[in-house]
C-alpha cells in the first residue's frame, strides 16, 4: 500500500520500456537514481535499498517507487515526500514495510522546500538518467499513441 497526497511531488512516467531495452530492476534503479541525485541537489544524501524499494534518508523513506509494466509499457513511478503530512502514514504500513518510518524532505533539511524548484530538478535529473528530452502531455493525448483505453489508466486521472 502507498498514499499519494499533497505535499508530495508524484510521477508516472509512461515509457515504452521495449525500445530502450530497459531490464525491469535497471528501470526501478533509474527511477531511484533520479530521486537521489534530486535530494542531492538540496543537500541530502538518499539511498537505495535493494531489499526495500525506493529512496531512504537514514533509517527512514523518502520516496516510494512503483512500477506497472503492460504490454511493455510502462504505469506509476515515483512518489517523493517533500513536505507530506505524515500522520497519514500512521494508518498503515506503507509499501509493506512494518515499524519502518516515512520522512520528508522539509523535515531532513528543516526548510521549506520549492514545489517549483523541486520540479524543475526532477525534470532536468530524469532527462539526466534517461538521456531523453520528453514534453509534457495530458494521459487523454497519449492513450491513442499507446493502444489502449482510458480503463487501462485506473486510477489515474483523465487529464
Amino acid at each position: 500500500m502507498t498514499y499519494h497526497g499533497p505535499g508530495q511531488l508524484v510521477a508516472y512516467p509512461i515509457l515504452d520500456l521495449k525500445e530502450y531495452g530497459y531490464r525491469l530492476i535497471r528501470y526501478v534503479e533509474q527511477l531511484e537514481e533520479v530521486v537521489i541525485r534530486v535530494l542531492r541537489d538540496f543537500g541530502i544524501e538518499g539511498r537505495r535499498d535493494p531489499m526495500n524499494r525506493g529512496v531512504w534518508v537514514g533509517g527512514e523513506k523518502i520516496a516510494a517507487v512503483g512500477v506497472a509494466i503492460k504490454r511493455w509499457v510502462s504505469f506509476h513511478g515515483v512518489a517523493l515526500n517533500y513536505e507530506t503530512d505524515l500522520t497519514y502514514f500512521d494508518l498503515m504500513n506503507p509499501c509493506g514495510l512494518v515499524g519502518k518510518k516515512m520522512t520528508t524532505m522539509e523535515k531532513v533539511v528543516g526548510a521549506k522546500i520549492s514545489r517549483d524548484r523541486l520540479r524543475e530538478r526532477f525534470l532536468s535529473r530524469f532527462s539526466e538518467i534517461f538521456e531523453m528530452g520528453f514534453e509534457e502531455r495530458a494521459i487523454s493525448q497519449v492513450l491513442p499513441d499507446l493502444g489502449l483505453s482510458p480503463e487501462a489508466l485506473v486510477g489515474l486521472p483523465a487529464t
